[in-house]
């Protein structure tokens, strides 16, 4: 009988053990689980906000690449013409606006011109105003004379009015209703593509 209860005290004892045993290995694991289950959502959480952050600079490049839209107001500025005068927008309320962004050394501009003059002759309607970058009053002053654009105003423009009339090039035209408002804006040469634009986006 001693016998038996000593033998059933080492089994009891042994599966205690056993069962301690496998208890301790489940515990490093859960342990060792928990770690990798914490690593990947720092990991997850790193990665999705890089992401984040990728698209938030995708939006934002997006939003400053894509051209002024139908209705939206034109941005002020306060420049300088050819006679040395500060311009605004609010200079031309109560008249169309064909705002025309270009620059000294500018192939296409040059071709632009020309047509530019011819349709300021049948467009007497519309106020053309030549936003020529990086220039100075005498400089716009010699310019118009050179390109017999004496009906134009020509402004002394930087690249704060080309970033927020998100201007990719020259030359650009930019038309702007009697309130200052943005009709449409495109990049045109021709003097037919420069009339179609003008009836399309003034319609």
């Amino acid at each position: 009988l001693v016998v038996l209860i000593i033998a059933l005290q080492l089994i009891t004892l042994a599966g205690v053990s056993t069962n301690a045993y496998f208890t301790h290995l489940n515990k490093a694991r859960i342990q060792a689980t928990q770690r990798v289950m914490v690593e990947t959502q720092k990991s997850l959480g790193t990665t999705i906000l890089f992401m984040d952050e990728m698209q938030a600079l995708k939006e934002e490049q997006e939003e400053k690449t894509r051209p002024l839209l139908a209705g939206e107001s034109a941005p002020d500025f306060n420049l300088l013409d050819e006679t040395a005068n500060n311009v605004s927008i609010a200079s031309f309320k109560g008249s169309k606006i064909l705002l025309v962004f270009s620059q000294e050394g500018c192939g296409y501009c040059d071709l632009y011109y020309p047509n530019l003059k011819e349709f300021m002759s049948q467009r007497e309607d519309i106020k053309v105003v030549v936003m020529q970058l990086n220039s100075t009053p005498e400089e716009n002053k010699e310019f118009k004379e050179k390109h017999d654009l004496q009906k134009a105003i020509v402004l002394a423009a930087t690249s704060e009015q080309m970033i927020s009339y998100k201007v990719k090039g020259t030359p650009t035209s930019v038309l702007l209703d009697k309130e200052g408002v943005v009709l449409g804006s495109q990049n045109v040469i021709k003097l037919d593509e420069l009339k179609t634009f003008v009836e399309i986006a003034g319609t």
